[in-house]
């Protein structure tokens, strides 16, 4: 689901970091996507709310905010989507869905339930999440604490204003400018004992295919990645390539240069091979910045190698 996309793209970032000194910090969904940063509490309920927005005419979908534990993170916080007799896990901070059965969700155990009408309190909070039942199915292993009929007390969530302060198409191309730029000076500065050459064409076919896999993180079914394959494999099909493409939140450059730096392409062509001498290479970056409402931005990296 794009929502789900959208929500995993808000850059993470713990309480202990964002809030030093204080404990445990539960900001609303507009103060999340104001400040651009969250951990898995921001992404979870503004990722339930979402799915309880979008599921509200489906009689037999329920929606649930999970506390509970999981693997690493500990102490966390998941979704839960229950649709008749299926079960998924949502774990918002990366945007997957697994089956609750299965052996790649990482929800270890769920202490309590939250949804609009109340908090269901898991009677058997150390039985394995994979075991969860339906809080409405009549089974006496929640107790359910429901919202008072009468409250007196305002919703904190407020609507969010999706339209003020986005960032012109303008800027879009600044940052993709400056993000490429920052990049290749740290591949030269690494390669800085031998020359880099850098292979500039083909760019525009390798941009719309970054972005037709951002729209297939969502849209597995869009042709238009069927589309951008073809134009790329007709321009590089020929060519020897070592290379992929990173994709990331929004982050710092030294965090990307440090992502860069980690994928060690800067190696190829540095060292002598077994004919005993050096590989000559040209280098390629291409840089996609794909651009959300408020301001949530999928960045997309696409470095080569090509052998001349």
């Amino acid at each position: 689901a794009i929502v789900a996309r959208y929500v995993s793209l808000v850059p993470f970032v713990s309480d202990a970091s964002a809030f030093p000194g204080l404990v445990d910090i539960w900001n609303t969904c507009e103060e999340f996507l104001d400040y651009q940063a969250g951990d898995e509490e921001e992404h979870a309920v503004l990722l339930a709310n979402y799915l309880t927005h979008l599921t509200s005419g489906e009689a037999n979908t329920q929606i649930y905010l999970a506390l509970g534990n999981a693997v690493p993170e500990g102490a966390t916080a998941y979704v839960i989507e229950m649709n008749g007799n299926e079960k998924f896990v949502w774990n918002a901070s990366t945007g997957f869905r697994y089956k609750a059965q299965s052996d790649r969700s990482t929800l270890v155990s769920i202490d309590c339930l939250i949804n609009s009408d109340g908090v269901y309190i898991n009677r058997k909070p150390y039985e394995e999440a994979r075991a969860l039942n339906n809080p409405l199915d009549g089974k006496t292993n929640w107790l359910h604490i429901p919202k008072p009929e009468s409250a007196t007390f305002d919703c904190i969530q407020q609507p969010i204003d999706y339209e003020t302060d986005a960032v012109l198409a303008s800027e879009i191309g600044n940052i993709e400018y400056d993000i490429e730029l920052a990049v290749r000076k740290e591949i030269e500065s690494l390669r800085a004992r031998v020359p880099t050459l850098w292979y500039n064409g083909g760019a525009k076919d390798v941009r719309e295919l970054l972005k037709a896999l951002e729209t297939y993180h969502y849209d597995p079914n869009n042709q238009a990645i069927a589309t951008a394959k073809e134009a790329h494999n007709r321009m590089f099909g020929s060519k020897v390539i070592v290379g992929y493409p990173l994709q990331m939140s929004y982050k710092s450059t030294k965090e990307i240069l440090n992502d860069v730096r980690n994928t060690k392409l800067h190696e190829i062509g540095m060292y002598v091979d077994s004919k005993n001498t050096v590989p000559k290479v040209q280098f390629s970056c291409v840089v996609y910045v794909h651009q959300y409402p408020k301001n949530v931005l999928s960045i997309w990296i696409n470095l080569m190698a090509l052998k001349k």
